[in-house]
This record gives C-alpha cells, sequence and structure tokens, in this order.
C-alpha cells in the first residue's frame, strides 16, 4: 500500500480549483501506476470537494446535530473513504466536487456545518456498484450499526450488485436467514415503513412487506408491533386467508347456480325486520284468507321481486383431531324485495296491523301503548324484534372472533414451545418448573398422564418427532426438557378454543409460567389470566375434570368450568343461534 501527503492548502484563492484537479489527477495516475495493488491516497479535503453519495444507504441527517457538536470541538478523527469524482459517472455533480464519499456521508455534513477539513482515504477500487455496496453495508453495520430499514437497503443494494446470499452474509455477519429476511425487508414501501412512530426490526419490516397490498393488515401489523403481537396478527391473517378461500369455494358455484336460475343474488345480507323492507320468502303469501299458505322458494321464484342471499359458516379443521376436518356450511335465505309492492301478505304477527301477540295469527293482540295506534305498535315490535335480532348476532360475532383469536394464539403459542426446547439460557427454569408441577400433583399433568394413550399426541408435534424414539435418544441430562415438553402438553390440550369463557388458575399458571420465558399473550389468553384472578368463590371445576373442546361455533356441549357472567350470554347466544 503506498501513500501520498496532499499539498499544501496555504495557497491563493485564484489556484485552489487548480490545486484540486492537480490532486485529483495525481491519485489518478498512482493509481493506474499500480493496477494489481490496493492503493490507498491519504488527503485531506475541503468539505465543499466531497459529495454525499447517491446510493447512500444510511440517513445522512440522523443525529446530524450532535455530530456536528463533537465535529466542531475535536474535528473529524476518523477518516472517510472516498473515490474520486470521476469514477461515479452519470450525476451532474458541482465544480468544486472532486471526491464522492463511500463512507463517511454524515461526517461530511457534520464537517460543513462546522467549516473544518476532512481527512479521505482515497480508494478507486471501491467505485464499482458492489464495492461501494458492500463497503456501506459493512462499515455501517460494524461501527454503530444502521436502522432495521437502512441494513434492509443495504442487503438489497449488494444483491443488485450480483453477490450471492452467502457471500453477503459473510460480509455483513449474517445468516443466510438474516439476508433473506432483509431482502424481504427491502421491499416494503417507504409510507408504510414511516407510518410507525417506533423502531421496526427487520423481521417486522418483513411481515409488512409481506402483507403491504392489503391496507386493513398493514393498519392491524402496525398497531400489534409496538405489544409485541404481531406473530398473533399474521397468524389470524393467514387463518382468515384459508378461510376466506375455503368459503369462496364453496359459496362461488351456489351463486352462479342462482344466478343461472334467474335469481337476483344479493351481496349484502337484507335486514328481514325493517318495516316495509324484504321479507324471507316463508314468511309471505299472495292469499290474505284463513289458510295463508306461505311461499316456497319455487313458488316464489316468478315474483319479480325475487333475490336469495347466500351466507356460509366456516368450522376450521381441529389439528388434534383428524376427524374433523375443516367444513363449509352454506345457507340460502331466499327474499322477497319489496313484498307490498308485489302484492304479498306478511304472515308474521308484528307486520300485521291488528298486531296479534307473539303466537302468531289468532293469538290475542298485543294492547298499543299510550298514544300508539294499531300501526305504530305494529312498528315499534318490529324495531324490538330487530334490535334483539342483532343483539344477539352481535354476541355471536364476537364470539366466533375471539375463537378465531384463540386458533391464531394457539399456533403462535405452539410455535413458541418448540423454540424454547432449542433455546438453552431458558432450559434451566422450564427444568424447574415441570419439576414443581408434577410434585405438586398438577391436575392438569395428572389428567393428562392418565388419558394420553386416548389423546391427540400434541406431544409429538412439540418434540418434533415420536415421544419414546426422542426420550431414548436423549441424554439423561436433557431428560428434565423432555419432562417440561410433557406438561406443556397437558396444558396445550387443557386449553380449548373458549377458554377464554372458564375461570382457571392451573391454565392461567401455564401462560404466566410462557410469560416468565418470554411470551407475548395474545388479548384472548390475557382474558384467561383476568378470569383467573377474579376473586369471586369458585369450586375449581375447569381444574379438577376433563374439559371438552365445545369452543367450535357448531352445536356441541361447551367446555367445563366456572364461567364468568359474560361467558354465560355468550353460551345463551352460540345456543340461540345454533
Amino acid at each position: 500500500m503506498s501513500t501520498a501527503t496532499a499539498p499544501t492548502t496555504q495557497q491563493s484563492t485564484e489556484n485552489t480549483d487548480a490545486h484540486a484537479a492537480d490532486n485529483q489527477r495525481t491519485a489518478e495516475q498512482q493509481i493506474q501506476d499500480q493496477p494489481a495493488a490496493t492503493v490507498v491516497v491519504v488527503v485531506e479535503l475541503d468539505p465543499g470537494q466531497v459529495a454525499q453519495h447517491p446510493e447512500n444507504i444510511r440517513d445522512a441527517s440522523r443525529g446530524i446535530k450532535e455530530l456536528t457538536a463533537s465535529v466542531a470541538e475535536v474535528g473529524v478523527l476518523v477518516p472517510l473513504i472516498v473515490v474520486p469524482v470521476a469514477l461515479v459517472p452519470g450525476y451532474d455533480w458541482p465544480e468544486t466536487v472532486t471526491h464522492v464519499a463511500v463512507d463517511g456521508n454524515r461526517r461530511q455534513a457534520a464537517a460543513a456545518a462546522a467549516g473544518l477539513p476532512l481527512p479521505c482515504l482515497v480508494r478507486a477500487d471501491l467505485a464499482t456498484a458492489k464495492a461501494t455496496a458492500r463497503t456501506m453495508a459493512v462499515t455501517g453495520l460494524v461501527r454503530d450499526g444502521l436502522t432495521a430499514t437502512e441494513e434492509a437497503h443495504a442487503v438489497a443494494a449488494l444483491f443488485d450488485a450480483k453477490m450471492s446470499g452467502a457471500a453477503i452474509g459473510r460480509a455483513i455477519g449474517r445468516s443466510t436467514a438474516q439476508v433473506k429476511t432483509a431482502r424481504r425487508a427491502a421491499q416494503v414501501t417507504a409510507d408504510i415503513a414511516q407510518r410507525a412512530d417506533y423502531p421496526l426490526t427487520l423481521d417486522q419490516l418483513a411481515v409488512l412487506a409481506d402483507h403491504q397490498d392489503n391496507p386493513a393488515s398493514v393498519a392491524a401489523l402496525l398497531d400489534a408491533a409496538p405489544r409485541g403481537l404481531m406473530d398473533h396478527v399474521v397468524a389470524r391473517l393467514r387463518a382468515q386467508q384459508a378461510e376466506d378461500a375455503a368459503v369462496a369455494a364453496a359459496v362461488g358455484p351456489v351463486c352462479a347456480e342462482l344466478a343461472s336460475s334467474g335469481a337476483t343474488v344479493l351481496e349484502d345480507e337484507p335486514n328481514i325486520y325493517t318495516p316495509g323492507g324484504p321479507r324471507a320468502v316463508e314468511d309471505l303469501s299472495d292469499d290474505d284468507g284463513g289458510g295463508r299458505e306461505p311461499f316456497s322458494a319455487e313458488s316464489h321464484a316468478g315474483c319479480p321481486g325475487h333475490a336469495a342471499y347466500v351466507a356460509a359458516e366456516y368450522y376450521p379443521a381441529d389439528p388434534d383431531d383428524d376427524e374433523q376436518p375443516e367444513e363449509v356450511e352454506v345457507t340460502v335465505l331466499y327474499v322477497c324485495t319489496d313484498p307490498a309492492q308485489f302484492g304479498h301478505k306478511s304472515l308474521r304477527w308484528a307486520d300485521r296491523t291488528h298486531t296479534p301477540g307473539p303466537g302468531g295469527p289468532g293469538s290475542p293482540a298485543i294492547e298499543p301503548a299510550e298514544g300508539e295506534t294499531g300501526g305504530d305498535t305494529a312498528a315499534r315490535l318490529a324495531r324490538e324484534q330487530e334490535a334483539e335480532a342483532e343483539a344477539k348476532k352481535a354476541q355471536r360475532r364476537e364470539l366466533i372472533a375471539r375463537n378465531k383469536q384463540a386458533d391464531s394464539a394457539q399456533e403462535v403459542r405452539r410455535a413458541f414451545v418448540r423454540q424454547c426446547l432449542a433455546v438453552k439460557s431458558k432450559h434451566k427454569a422450564m427444568a424447574g418448573w415441570a419439576l414443581e408441577r408434577v410434585i405438586q400433583r398438577d391436575p392438569t399433568f395428572c389428567r393428562w398422564a392418565g388419558e394420553y394413550y386416548s389423546r391427540p399426541a400434541v406431544l409429538a408435534e412439540l418434540l418434533g418427532g415420536d415421544p419414546r424414539q426422542i426420550t431414548a435418544d436423549t441424554p439423561a441430562t436433557r431428560h428434565g426438557l423432555i419432562l417440561w415438553a410433557q406438561v406443556a402438553t397437558a396444558n396445550e390440550e387443557d386449553l380449548p378454543r373458549d377458554a377464554h369463557r372458564d375461570r382457571s388458575p392451573c391454565r392461567a399458571q401455564y401462560l404466566q409460567h410462557l410469560q416468565s420465558l418470554g411470551y407475548v399473550l395474545s388479548d384472548v389468553e390475557q382474558m384467561i389470566l383476568d378470569n383467573a384472578a377474579d376473586e369471586r368463590p369458585t369450586d375449581n371445576a375447569a381444574d379438577e375434570r376433563p374439559t371438552d373442546n365445545a369452543a367450535d361455533e357448531r352445536p356441541t356441549e361447551t367446555s367445563s368450568g366456572d364461567q364468568t357472567p359474560a361467558a354465560a350470554a355468550e353460551q345463551d347466544a352460540e345456543v340461540t343461534a345454533a
């Protein structure tokens, strides 16, 4: 390596530009004379002679106020790495610029503000796109770190420079998986990355990049990120995508068949309780006499107001039960969009002007409230019926949403359990907790151990293979982890989808243990802790007997346990809706 000292700066003002040009030609000539060696020329340049690189991966304004104060006090202590401006073509450089900074763009800005010169290492060998990107990435990461966004752009630049993922990883000290994540993270738009008012990690940026085409998903992810819940949101989004695909596959043929038969297919669910609005065809008749035979879908098909709404109920597959696959239940509601216009008579008691009782036609009439006419009473009853139906639907929707959140939480939680088995720093705490649960005859573990051969083998999922074989192959010093996996499995199998409706101290203790290992609870899991903290008297029913998994929306028995009042109301709504 050869070095050259910069010419003195004590010259007349009119010779400054000529001197800078001579200095550049001298450096370039030295480099040309020794093409086989890495030539480093040490020079001192005025900040105006050094331009910031247009492909700089770092935000040069970050922390610039503090850096300027430091440079003003002690000067620039670490030389910049620059290349001759002639080797960076394609840009309209000011005439004063002789070099471009590959490393040190923030120092250049600080020195310019402080009015101090810049010590520089001239490295013409770093002028290629590949060398420039690699230098920026390495110096940025090694010295004082890049933000996640800057690191992602650095990796993308290295890929653009035709470097392989393995070579990039070696250059910047990252694993192949981390390099792949950074490459995905670089795809997120600047608008989305800047919407977060907190620093995002590479993993978080990569997730946002995967969902950036869906504004609602992006909003949910940005809201979850600072609370550590992004994994839970991703699991829910993935489950929702699977549900949407299954529902579309089931509903599509039904809608096509209805359209081919001449029926109008409604996109939105009709409100059949609104006075004067649409009505289900089975609540209508053409006969106002005593018989009043209701319409069927076939007999009403010729009416101009004939329409159909297709509803679908999705039931996900039970991961622990091969006999409960994914299922979509499709129902069709046939309606008349304007019964009055098309001469139909309503058979619903609330629609009759004489307002008979809830027993229907022939039942005792309901007395109008003070100041009401018969028509007013019918309208009031219709509103009350509509409000009651909407309240039940809202409860139903909330229950289903929580059950879906529980499904997603299970996926994230079990992934965390598997990760814990591979993190040595957690093993001591894990083995100690498992041994304590066994010594204290934890009811959840005892129940599971007694029923192991007749229950789904979640243990194999957590261990990643046959439990017997893995236990036989595991050194005795690690058998504590096998015990922990068994206790965790017992608790996982005791966490049905509707566990948030019960009060169970044992379930809460398990989740608190995972929290101590670094797990972040979802909102629906937090409800289990909140219920357990309730000081109402309890017989700990959920901890003392097996619990059936009854969180599925399909009609079934509910899980055992001491239910909260809100859970009891949800259960009533579920049974009614079913």
